[in-house]
């Protein structure tokens, strides 16, 4: 009768809404997610992330010299990057919805954990750096039916451990007052001895 009268895809859509306003399904359900953003890969997905790339890089100094190689000094670890190609299908949720969700969060500069696996992906935040998209197949007048999503997080580190900056900073200080004294002490001893030559 459903199908008689094409109601099969509304039902569909009002079973789906309907279950997605309960956490304990989006959870059971979930590959992971990422603020509102829910990954699944099951009968009702959502959103299915095809493919994970992590980069992980570190940042090097390299000090030129005259007549020989560089000398390359470690500065520190560089931000985690990751890539999340995921697809959207158009009876599954509603694309154009999540493309403005994913919009706004990029242009509000939103950060959010990244729930892998049902695990914590790093120890901080992530943010949405850039994000792109192309329909991959669409209807009759040209609807969206199928897009891909390229997802580029960026991790987000907002607190600045000053405790350590302090430390730092207070032995900076405690080595230049030494080397301060040392100097003025060598400069009295430089003058008393030049008072006293005979020559």
């Amino acid at each position: 009768m459903i199908n008689k009268l094409g109601l099969n895809n509304a039902v569909k859509d009002i079973a789906r809404d309907y279950l997605n306003n309960f956490p304990l399904y989006n959870y059971i359900t979930s590959l992971g997610s990422f603020g509102k953003i829910v990954f699944r890969v099951s009968q009702n997905n959502l959103l299915t992330p095809s493919q994970v790339s992590t980069t992980i890089s570190a940042r090097y100094k390299k000090h030129s010299r005259i007549g020989a190689v560089d000398i390359t000094e470690y500065e520190t670890r560089q931000l985690k990057k990751i890539s999340l190609p995921i697809k959207l299908y158009s009876d599954l949720c509603n694309i154009n919805s999540t493309i403005r969700e994913m919009t706004r969060m990029c242009e509000a500069g939103e950060h959010y954990p990244l729930i892998l696996a049902k695990k914590k992906i790093g120890e901080h935040n992530f943010y949405i750096e850039n994000f792109s998209y192309s329909y991959s197949r669409t209807d009759g007048i040209g609807n969206p039916l199928v897009v891909d999503v390229n997802l580029s997080l960026e991790e987000y580190i907002e607190k600045i451990d000053r405790v350590d900056l302090l430390e730092i900073t207070e032995e900076e200080r405690t080595s230049t007052l030494k080397e301060t004294e040392i100097t003025d002490s060598n400069k009295t001893v430089i003058e008393d001895l030049q008072k006293e030559r005979l020559w």
